[in-house]
């Protein structure tokens, strides 16, 4: 519920507490984000000086830079636009749509089962009312880092989390239904149908897959173990 609270906080008026989370939150982000990028760089330059060196003004300007770069990168992602990386920034939804297929396993709402929505008693005969399992309570969407609704079908922006099972799932127990109105399941299953694991895509993919790993495993096995270029200095022998 980590989302719903989130999102609780910031519609709260402000106040001494929510001032004090805020501000313990975000200097956890800056101190994350600053081992993020002393990691990373310390790839590149020896760790052991390089935090020192920070520390007394004497590093170099390209790895001060770089330290700052990779801080202010990392908390401007995760300390505020979060989920906007996922909605306006990721790859992923953008090609997802073409690598699925009616036969591949994604977080789905079973309407068949859910609908029609609607509020009711646990315990009452909801089906005499002409109502589904779903009761409407907006958990779904609540929970969603990206805040979409999974029950109008599977969107660009739904990174895969698979909170709204969880939240789902949590409901449909204390209602006492079955759980599963929110799973992983496919688009042909869904309707009726059994889910295929061979297909052509699939094999398209893993054919491509395994090229690329044994192109990598060659190129690595056949390198050589070290490779040296002699230029002759020509000043040197006048």
């Amino acid at each position: 519920m980590i989302a719903t609270g989130e999102k609780k906080l910031d519609r709260a008026p402000l106040s001494a507490s929510k001032l004090y989370r805020r501000t313990v939150k975000h200097g956890l982000w800056l101190l994350i984000s600053l081992a993020t990028a002393l990691t990373f760089v310390g790839y590149f330059t020896p760790i052991r000086q390089l935090i020192p060196d920070l520390l007394t003004l004497q590093a170099s300007g390209m790895a001060a830079f770089w330290v700052f770069f990779f801080t202010a990168a990392t908390y401007l992602n995760t300390g505020w636009l979060r989920d906007k990386v996922c909605v306006h920034m990721c790859p992923y939804g953008r090609f997802q749509s073409s690598m699925l297929d009616k036969d591949s396993l994604v977080i789905s709402y079973d309407a068949a089962k859910g609908e029609s929505r609607g509020a009711r008693k646990a315990g009452s005969d909801y089906k005499a009312d002409g109502l589904g399992d779903c009761i409407d309570c907006h958990m779904c969407v609540q929970i969603c880092p990206t805040g979409i609704d999974i029950r109008d079908g599977l969107q660009m922006e739904c990174i895969g989390c698979a909170a709204c099972i969880d939240a789902c799932d949590s409901i449909m127990e204390k209602m006492g239904y079955a759980t599963g109105l929110i799973r992983y399941t496919s688009e042909r299953e869904l309707e009726g149908g059994r889910l295929r694991i061979l297909r052509p895509r699939l094999l398209g993919y893993g054919v491509v897959l395994v090229f690329f790993i044994s192109t990598l495993i060659w190129a690595i096995a056949t390198r050589p173990m070290i490779e040296l270029d002699v230029a002759k200095d020509r000043g040197l022998f006048r």
